[in-house]
């Protein structure tokens, strides 16, 4: 719970920040932070799908 409000706090005060920023250098900012976290979520994807195949097969070789 206090996370979350620590996070709404930095997040309010980024907004507030970012406000004072022209429109344009705002909209930069968006597009790279939303391509770090496709980037972030498509790695964390990767990761789990590779780590399901590696136990699949891992429990494939003990079951022969």
């Amino acid at each position: 719970m206090k996370l979350v409000k620590k996070f709404r706090l930095f997040l309010s005060g980024l907004i507030a920040e970012l406000k004072e920023v022209k429109y344009v250098s705002l909209r930069l900012v968006l597009v790279n932070a939303a391509q770090i976290v496709m980037f972030i979520l498509f790695v964390t994807f990767f990761v789990v799908i590779i780590d399901s195949i590696l136990k699949l097969v891992r429990e494939l070789i003990m079951f022969f």
